[in-house]
């Protein structure tokens, strides 16, 4: 009787703890949004464990994007969305201080924007705190007036993600403030998987710092494609790069594809160091007298295979 009393405690306990941790705050509060429109919509601050699927997010203005987060929010998820043609940004993330962070777009299409498709900050950019875990997988971006994508933001800006993305194009229009389908400017332990990128105005990789640091900017198995142009403006074919690289030490590519096409070559790299590209192959070739790499102050690097 005693030992039955001891087991029927037990399973109490274990029924009690069971109850707690199913009625815990985060899971209480995760949400699902479906099928909602949003105009102009501005994540209220706060906002946390929610996810917003099959949603359409619509209107934006010359300064204002058509999807903004820039209060504390965290956990959220934006799953099938579409992010309509706005004149300014898609999606603006302008963080403070780390203050958001673990947000995933999966499955969405962005259609063309006047400036960018995404547009992640850090301000005031910090070595110190960041933005961490932002992830973009699976995800379409139509030809956009300036990036298609932008990251920036200091050392602690880290481990975000791209994978299966496509890049339609981007830098449309005849005069871009800002060029390139993918623009990592500071942050590290940055994954660029799975990704195509389709031919642009200017470049397609847009790479920069941190300096004298290895930043752990991993890119495996994407495809810079400059003989298909899906974009308005034709490729700026004397001035466009498959990459451009400042300040960048030890990126690694790893099974990627770069097609030449009409870009005017496939890199330029100044103060660039340790960058492997053994495993990766470029294809095309240059005119007559101009060199495939353009490389200043750089050292230790390996170049992709010619085909």
């Amino acid at each position: 009787m005693k030992r039955n009393a001891l087991t029927i405690a037990a399973l109490a306990l274990l029924a009690s703890a069971t109850l707690a941790v199913a009625l815990s705050p985060a899971t209480a509060q995760a949400q699902t949004i479906t099928g909602k429109t949003y105009t102009t919509y501005n994540v209220p601050s706060g906002t946390h464990d929610v996810t917003y699927s099959g949603c359409t997010f619509k209107g934006g203005n010359s300064s204002t994007a058509v999807l903004t987060l820039n209060h504390a929010c965290y956990n959220l998820t934006f799953s099938n969305c579409t992010i309509a043609s706005g004149a300014w940004n898609g999606i603006t993330l302008n963080v403070s201080k780390g203050n958001i962070h673990d947000i995933t777009f999966t499955g969405c299409h962005i259609l063309a924007q006047g400036r960018m498709g995404i547009e992640c900050t850090q301000r005031p950019a910090s070595n110190t705190v960041g933005y961490k875990n932002i992830k973009v997988i699976n995800t379409v971006i139509e030809p956009s007036g300036e990036e298609a994508m932008s990251f920036d933001g200091g050392y602690f800006a880290a481990n975000s993600l791209i994978d299966g993305v496509t890049i339609n194009g981007s830098d449309n229009k005849a005069n871009p403030a800002y060029s390139g389908a993918i623009e990592i400017n500071g942050p590290t332990h940055f994954t660029v998987q799975n990704t195509k990128i389709y031919a642009c105005r200017k470049n397609a990789l847009n790479l920069e710092g941190p300096k004298g640091v290895n930043g752990a900017l991993v890119f495996k198995n994407d495809t810079i494609d400059y003989s298909i142009r899906k974009e308005s403006y034709a490729t700026d074919s004397s001035t466009a790069r498959l990459t451009e690289l400042q300040n960048v030490k030890g990126a690694v590519f790893s099974g990627c594809k770069f097609v030449l096409g009409n870009a005017w070559n496939a890199g330029y790299w100044t103060n660039s160091s340790n960058i492997n590209m053994s495993t990766s192959t470029i294809s095309g070739h240059t005119p007559n007298g101009r060199s495939m790499w353009s490389l200043s102050g750089c050292s230790s690097n390996t170049m992709p295979k010619q085909l």
